[in-house]
């Protein structure tokens, strides 16, 4: 069976020996119908990686059909198939760009992030001071005056974004899908 909890996991297909033959399993994997992978092992579990290129996008079928030889004959085939599901955008960094700056100065903040399935990303912004939302500063902008205190982010939610490399961020977004 394909695992596919996430998108850009490893699938594995699992198969099981019913008699002491020594067996071979030719398994083919394929995207839309395109075969991308044939491995011929002994070994029970193989795997597909759709972190690479052309391995499965959202919204694309992977199958994987297994034969078994006995060195004589094919048994019958087992096929099993999944559609990858949507990857979540990631933040790669976000900063404000003033280093050190003074009471009215503008801030502005900078955000790089990408989405591995190609979607269109939109970033929204929350400034937050103590911890705190600041009413209204939810763009790229905020004034100095407006966000004294201690500056920090607020990480996406875990539905809506991928993974962050930093617990505590300088200012805080949110990169969703449009």
């Amino acid at each position: 069976m394909i695992a596919d909890d996430e998108l850009k996991q490893v699938a594995t297909v699992n198969a099981v020996r019913t008699d002491a033959d020594t067996v071979s399993l030719t398994y083919v994997w394929k995207v839309n119908g395109t075969t991308r992978q044939t491995t011929t092992t002994t070994a029970l579990t193989d795997t597909f990686d759709l972190s690479q290129p052309g391995n499965g996008n959202n919204g694309e079928t992977v199958s994987v059909t297994v034969t078994p030889n006995d060195g004589t004959v094919d048994g019958s085939p087992a096929t099993d198939s999944a559609t990858v599901g949507n990857a979540a955008p990631v933040v790669d960094s976000v900063s404000i760009d003033q280093a050190s700056p003074r009471t009215n100065d503008m801030l502005s903040a900078t955000v790089v992030s990408h989405d591995t399935d190609g979607d269109t990303l939109t970033t929204t912004y929350q400034w937050t001071r103590n911890g705190t939302d600041i009413a209204g500063a939810t763009d790229d902008e905020a004034r100095a005056t407006a966000v004294a205190g201690h500056l920090h982010g607020v990480p996406p939610k875990p539905d809506t974004a991928g993974p962050l490399q930093e617990e505590v961020l300088r200012a805080a977004k949110r990169a969703r899908l449009r």
